[in-house]
């Protein structure tokens, strides 16, 4: 049986090793700071992974620089990926993304009594330990998936 992949990208980024089923979300969440109308965009879904079993993957081509606020929105909602910067087929620059430190005014606070959700307030949570991050109003503490919704 012939296998099919996604070609390779003269200039571009790509995103690697992201949970299956997510990929189409980090398109998602790109979509929002950044004009994708002119770039090709290739999204690989469950692929084999040696290191995490099964993996999506995403490659936009053309001159993009993510801004921070992108990258952090998609550490948030998938975290340890990796990062490539592509110029004439070969990678300049690799790294990786991981859940972030600070989630700062891309998840709501739920409890309801947190000064964020009576007043416009920007939410502010900080990792307290791997995957717990803690409300740094109300300081309630919350699993990153309660948080994202996930």
């Amino acid at each position: 049986m012939d296998t099919l992949y996604i070609r390779k990208i003269k200039q571009g980024i790509v995103i690697d090793h992201i949970k299956t089923g997510k990929g189409i979300m980090v398109v998602e969440i790109i979509k929002k700071f950044f004009n994708l109308d002119t770039s090709e965009i290739s999204i690989g879904i469950n692929y084999e992974s040696s290191k995490i079993g099964r993996k999506d993957l995403v490659k936009i081509s053309g001159d993009i620089e993510l801004p921070e606020i992108a990258l952090q929105h998609i550490a948030v909602m998938c975290g340890n990926l990796s990062v490539k910067k592509i110029d004439n087929y070969e990678v300049v620059k690799k790294f990786k993304l991981d859940f972030t430190e600070k989630i700062i005014g891309i998840v709501r606070c739920l409890n309801p009594k947190c000064v964020t959700n009576v007043e416009k307030i920007t939410t502010r949570f900080t990792r307290i330990e791997t995957g717990l991050y803690k409300c740094e109003y109300c300081e309630k503490t919350y699993q990153i998936s309660t948080i994202t919704g996930e």
